[in-house]
């Protein structure tokens, strides 16, 4: 404000002063109502005042470059600024205000900013190709609290995406506590497969502001949660990532149900200008398998003298003929135990296991024996003449000696025999056989119902010989005890035992015996203990063996008859009892046992069975 003198021409100025208001400064612009930071519009309207304290405003304008300036429309006390144009992208909005002075004050050098954002595309969201876990068919465990895990060297981890398969032991489909984002793209402690989502943003993309995964397991109704809970940290400018973690903590299924499991999996994102797209469905097939647990044979089980055991028998101590007992109550349930296993749990979780025996084409168990012999004569004089054996013109002045029936055969202390000989090239009737010409001595085998006798070596009785072989079967139990003898069977869900979880630092334990039934048949017959001398020792009845006193002096009779395939001899002979005895015995096992487990929920079985390990043995395990 300033004051004028009014003058005439000639310069005679009055003192009249006049007020005067000059106004150069633009009308100042308000945002009372922001348009909205992203759009998926092509217009936006707003609000704003303008304050002007000199000439007034006259007028408001906005303009986005590239479209013509949009007049504002007043009404109490504001400016609304309707439908102003927007191009895809960001777009810098400019506000100004116009006076009434003259000329106005205001334009686009005066002008406030905005920044309003269009995005009219749906977000695009794809699963991305991302290592996720390992593979746990191939996980193997030790016996220490807590497990502690490994796999083979060079194992990778695998991605989930769309036809993926996904294999996890049962003790490990839930987490033990919810990790982070970047843990589970980093050490993943807990192995936890996830699917990784990756959504495209950057400065023309509006950001998500909501995320929705769909889960359906089977077909069934879908599980859903909130994804934004797993936004990655590794997310860029570009890309927005998300973990959605395939866990029993958002599948509860694979914790309580068996089988597989069909997984459809979605996702649903809407962005801050309000476009929704999604992902999906992709189909993931899970197997929730039997968890690995630890196996170790007991080595030293042959020294517990546990009774239920095969180690404690003796030959010596006549105890041996009791692990071929079947009225004998020493053995479980009738099995022999010959092998023992601890199998150890450290997961928190019990383990149902199961162990087939894959058997040797001959029987696993087999027991070798070795036997020695004597004879006892039983003809208390030397048959003397042709007619002391035979009798073709009755009577005769001898009979020769009857011995006790064996096999349903009658026997004497001569024996005559037509077609064949113990001598392999038969010699002339006045020449009895060469004693390097005899290969053996006419024999008759207990037991040998069809042949009354036989030409059979002359140590036919003697040597080391298979006499009882049988399958082997495996029997769990709890325990172990320290001395062994568990006689509690463990808990079982259908063809499975249960391995207790572990419990604060002390693993879960199961006791696996191998066994064969104690009723085995044997080949040949045990004997009894001292049957026929006293020498302590199982002797058995061999048979009868018949011998000729002598071929070399003049007293010793033999006859042949004929030649050829018909020839034949009769020889006066000596009776002998043909004794066997036990002197020593051994045991072998040649087996495999195949581990097989299986998750437990309760009294039942989850997910799928898998092979656990595999045990072979093929050795001696004892003698006794």
């Amino acid at each position: 404000t300033f004051t004028l003198k009014a003058c005439d021409v000639v310069q005679n100025c009055a003192n009249q002063n006049v007020a005067t208001n000059i106004d150069r400064t633009p009308p100042a612009i308000t945002v009372t109502t922001a348009p909205p930071t992203y759009t998926n519009q092509g217009t936006v309207t707003f609000v704003v005042t303008a304050a002007d304290g000199g000439a007034g405003v006259s007028g408001v304008y906005a303009q986005t470059p590239g479209w013509p300036p949009v007049a504002g429309t007043y009404s109490a006390g504001a400016w609304t600024l309707s439908n102003v144009p927007l191009s895809e992208g960001q777009n810098l909005i400019s506000v100004w205000g116009i006076d009434n002075a003259s000329p106005p004050n205001g334009g686009l050098g005066s002008a406030t900013t905005l920044i309003v954002t269009k995005d009219s595309l749906a977000p695009g969201a794809a699963i991305r190709n991302t290592p996720s876990y390992l593979d746990e068919r191939t996980m193997s465990v030790g016996n220490t609290v807590p497990a502690v895990y490994s796999w083979p060297a060079g194992t990778a981890k695998s991605s989930v995406i769309d036809g993926s398969v996904v294999f996890k032991a049962a003790t490990r489909v839930a987490w033990n506590s919810k990790p982070t984002t970047a843990q589970l793209e980093g050490t993943n402690t807990d192995n936890l497969p996830f699917v990784q989502i990756g959504v495209a943003t950057g400065p023309v993309e509006a950001p998500i502001t909501t995320a929705t995964y769909s889960i359906a397991v089977n077909g069934g109704s879908p599980l859903t949660g909130d994804l934004l809970t797993w936004k990655s940290a590794a997310s860029t400018s570009s890309t927005t990532l998300f973990d959605l973690p395939l866990t029993a903590d958002t599948i509860p299924a694979l914790a309580t149900t068996v089988g597989s499991f069909s997984l459809s999996i979605s996702a649903t994102f809407t962005d801050a200008a309000g476009n929704s797209g999604s992902m999906g469905p992709a189909s993931v097939t899970y197997h929730v398998i039997g968890a690995p647990v630890y196996v170790a044979e007991d080595t030293a089980y042959a020294s517990y003298s546990d009774p239920r055991s095969t180690f404690p028998y003796k030959l010596a101590s006549n105890t041996y003929a009791t692990l071929f007992d079947p009225a004998s109550g020493a053995f479980y349930a009738g099995q022999v135990r010959l092998l023992r296993y601890i199998i150890t749990n450290p997961a928190p979780f019990p383990v149902g296991i199961r162990i087939d025996v894959t058997q040797s084409p001959s029987g696993s168990w087999v027991s070798a024996e070795t036997w020695d012999g004597t004879r006892s004569r039983l003809t208390t004089r030397s048959p003397i003449s042709y007619s002391n054996c035979m009798c073709p013109f009755p009577p005769c002045s001898f009979t020769p000696a009857t011995l006790p029936s064996m096999d349903g055969f009658i026997f004497s202390d001569c024996y005559q025999a037509t077609g064949d000989t113990c001598a392999p090239t038969p010699e002339s009737q006045s020449i009895p056989p060469a004693a390097a010409n005899i290969t053996g001595w006419w024999t008759h085998a207990a037991g040998d119902t069809a042949t009354k006798a036989a030409c059979k070596p002359k140590l036919w009785y003697a040597g080391t010989l298979s006499v009882a072989s049988s399958n082997v079967a495996a029997q769990a139990f709890n325990g172990p005890s320290p001395t062994a003898g568990e006689v509690m069977p463990a808990t079982a869900i259908g063809s499975f035992s249960v391995v207790p979880a572990a419990s604060g630092g002390t693993p879960g334990t199961l006791v696996v015996y191998v066994t064969r039934p104690v009723g085995t048949p044997r080949a040949i017959a045990l004997g009894t203990w001292n049957k026929f001398t006293t020498a302590n020792r199982y002797e058995t009845n061999k048979g009868y063996v018949f011998i000729p006193d002598s071929y070399t002096v003049s007293s010793s009779y033999v006859w042949w008859f004929g030649s050829g395939a018909s020839g034949g001899w009769v020889g006066e002979a000596a009776a002998y009892q043909e004794i066997g005895f036990l002197s020593a015995a051994t045991e072998s096992v040649s087996a495999s046992l195949t581990l097989t487990t299986q998750g437990t929920s309760g009294s039942s079985l989850i997910g799928e069975s898998a092979s656990a390990s595999t045990v072979a043995v093929s050795r001696s395990l004892t003698t006794h």
